[in-house]
């Protein structure tokens, strides 16, 4: 299968492109910096999706493909809470341009990153059927995408999923708590420790993914999590490391608790999450030494 791969760059896109080139796949990968890997056999391309021409002119460059996997946008809310114009390009402007160049590359589908952030005030458990509710302007940007891909597929009759990710951990990411957990010399625990997040394993999203390629005509959202919660400060005793704990009030905004209902994807794909939560501590570990 040929796959054109957005934010390949990314934590989850370094992850997948790795994957998906093991499994006999031939994959682009296209970033707004410089690659930070190499693998042989696939082929990469910088581009900066928010611009329309530089995206478009993509399309002279490469052969059709079969799917694109669109990973690519801000994944950092508070640092672009209080800037709409740079959330608008890099998500919203962003994922028209995919959509647009997915279009001239003949493919028949579209997968998109999408967030629990579309949930927003809703606490406790949401299922895909759980009204948006979003809190910030990333979670807005990620809903208008939603719509975006929706729209744009239905009317060029292109099969496409929305995955709806909570936090997602594993190697090569160096943003998420882990990261901090391990090295901050001070842990500043939000919440006092006690917010309960969607902790999934990495590996469970690309065996998702991989899923979604194999079926032949699907088209609608779904989340793609453990489906179990976890507090911040249980996840931070699971890595069984001694540093000092500052435990604070959760930011203005933050949520109590946000678990993903997972049981749609169980029952439409042959996928379940596998990784519990002792092995996706020891694989981020393994990697780390």
């Amino acid at each position: 299968m040929r796959v054109l791969v957005t934010g390949s760059n990314g934590f989850v896109g370094r992850n997948l492109v790795e994957r998906l080139e093991d499994n006999g796949n031939e994959v682009i990968g296209i970033d707004i910096s410089e690659p930070r890997y190499e693998w042989e056999g696939w082929d990469y391309e910088r581009v900066d999706l928010s611009r329309y021409k530089q995206t478009m002119e993509l399309a002279d460059d490469i052969e059709d493909v079969d799917c694109v996997i669109h990973l690519a946008g801000n994944t950092m809310p508070r640092v672009s809470e209080n800037d709409w114009d740079a959330e608008i390009d890099v998500n919203v402007k962003g994922t028209i341009h995919a959509l647009e160049l997915a279009g001239e590359l003949r493919a028949s589908k579209f997968i998109f990153a999408s967030s629990d952030a579309v949930y927003g005030k809703n606490e406790g458990v949401c299922s895909e059927e759980t009204e948006y509710k979003p809190l910030s302007i990333y979670g807005i940007s990620k809903m208008t995408c939603e719509h975006e891909v929706r729209l744009y597929c239905e009317r060029e009759e292109i099969d496409y999923v929305n995955m709806r990710f909570g936090n997602i951990v594993g190697p090569w990411d160096y943003q998420n708590v882990v990261t901090h957990i391990l090295e901050d010399e001070v842990f500043e625990m939000h919440g006092y420790g006690e917010l309960v997040r969607d902790f999934t394993d990495v590996r469970d999203v690309l065996d998702f993914i991989e899923e979604v390629l194999e079926v032949e005509r699907v088209s609608d959202v779904y989340n793609v999590s453990r489906g179990e919660g976890i507090s911040v400060e249980d996840l931070y005793e699971e890595f069984d490391i001694d540093s000092e704990v500052r435990k604070v009030e959760k930011p203005e905004g933050e949520r109590d608790e946000v678990i993903l209902d997972n049981s749609k994807a169980k029952s439409d794909f042959n996928w379940r999450p596998r990784k519990d939560l002792e092995d996706m501590v020891r694989n981020i570990l393994e990697w780390r030494r």
